[in-house]
């Protein structure tokens, strides 16, 4: 299998496993990246996908000074906990692309 092949399959692949699993909506092809909803644990968050199958949420961004919300917070925390998440069953399903 070619590194371009690998590519598309794991791309396919996580992108399948944000909506099957994830309940991935509102997905919408930036070029370079796929943006998306995905609802966890009470909270609605942005999230995006690479075509590098790198994930992450804006809504893990860290927080900084004074002034957040308690849901604010709340929100932030559960976003770092899902791209952990995420990223451990992209680690699961994807195959590593090997340097030529």
């Amino acid at each position: 299998m070619t590194n371009t092949a690998i590519r598309k399959a794991n791309f396919k692949a996580v992108k399948d496993l944000l909506i099957n699993k994830y309940n991935a909506y509102n997905i919408d092809n930036e070029g370079s990246f796929f943006s998306m909803f995905i609802d966890y644990n009470d909270f609605t968050l942005n999230c995006q996908l690479t075509r590098d199958c790198i994930f992450g949420s804006y809504d893990s961004i860290k927080l900084s000074g004074d002034g957040w919300t308690e849901e604010e917070i709340a929100k932030q925390a559960a976003a770092e906990r899902f791209e952990d998440e995420v990223e451990k069953e992209i680690e699961k399903i994807t195959t590593k692309i090997v340097a030529s």
